[in-house]
């Protein structure tokens, strides 16, 4: 079936269910935008014999942006047809917040929690492929600089970014072969102030992503010294990467440190050095009572 005849299929399916269509963002594999004004989305075509939900190929909708909405894969949304009888993207799923836990207060522009300044909104080192959707061709990806949040106030961070081709960071040893995906996530090296890049395990394309694969990454480079910065999906031994390969802005995220002894660290905006040293600690335990002891005691 061309892409006619699937829009117009869709056209059918709004219409059929009243107006209004529930769908998820996504193309199936990571990817959210369609071009600068337009989202892949995909429908619920049926069920199948394990009552799994089959959704339907991706299809490129307008977003009008009239409602606010989390950019990511699977986000379900409700699409319209808009005033001049063009399918668009009207507003997230209501429901969609309240199954997966989110608070859908920061979506509102009027909610007092936007009032503040969160530190997740302010950009910090912005990194993207040098490869577009134009004709350039390429693997290597640039950090532009940018402002950077420092000791409480927003200051200017000395650093002109990856000017040079040779200091910008060339992914093509990260990208997996015919068949299989990844996740690269790429991290700035605040002490030796160069770029890291750590891929998860290759999977299947047919594979769905999830929390785990970020984690795999982060474990990799779980230190306070290493900011996050970019996320990318990378599949089928592909020859360029550009922005239809942003999977997301890690920046809102702080790496912090593995404190020893205590299984989640906190995470904070400040640095805090920690080293890979330990100290012995020598005392003398003295029980008054009685002393259970779950598992293994070795005394010394």
């Amino acid at each position: 079936m061309n892409y006619s005849a699937r829009m117009e299929r869709m056209r059918r399916e709004v219409r059929r269910k009243g107006g209004t269509l529930e769908c998820v963002l996504g193309n199936g594999s990571g990817n959210v935008y369609a071009d600068r004004s337009r989202y892949f989305v995909r429908y619920k075509a049926g069920v199948d014999e394990s009552d799994r939900v089959i959704y339907s190929k991706p299809l490129p909708i307008r977003y009008n942006g009239a409602g606010a909405f989390p950019e990511a894969e699977g986000v379900e949304v409700l699409v319209q047809f808009d005033y001049d009888d063009v399918l668009s993207i009207f507003r997230v799923n209501p429901n969609w917040y309240y199954r997966v836990g989110l608070d859908s207060r920061p979506y509102n522009p009027n909610s007092r929690i936007n009032s503040w300044l969160q530190l997740k909104y302010v950009t910090r080192w912005a990194t993207r492929p040098v490869g577009s959707e134009g004709g350039s061709t390429s693997t290597l990806i640039t950090r532009r600089e940018n402002p950077f949040f420092v000791d409480d106030a927003l200051d200017w961070y000395d650093d002109p970014g990856t000017i040079l081709a040779a200091s910008k960071p060339d992914l093509a040893s990260l990208i997996p072969a015919a068949g299989y995906q990844c996740i690269v996530c790429m991290f700035w090296d605040s002490l030796a102030e160069e770029v890291l890049s750590v891929a998860s395990t290759a999977q299947t394309v047919a594979t769905d992503f999830d929390d785990t694969d970020f984690d795999e990454c982060f474990a990799q480079l779980y230190h306070n010294e290493y900011v996050p910065l970019l996320a990318l999906t990378l599949a089928d031994n592909q020859s360029s990467i550009d922005i239809n390969d942003y999977r997301k802005d890690l920046r809102q995220f702080i790496n912090p440190p593995r404190i020893y002894g205590f299984p989640n660290p906190i995470p904070s905006g400040k640095g805090i050095i920690i080293r890979e040293t330990h100290q012995q600690v020598v005392f003398d335990l003295t029980v008054l009572g009685d002393l259970t002891v779950l598992g293994d005691l070795l005394v010394l």
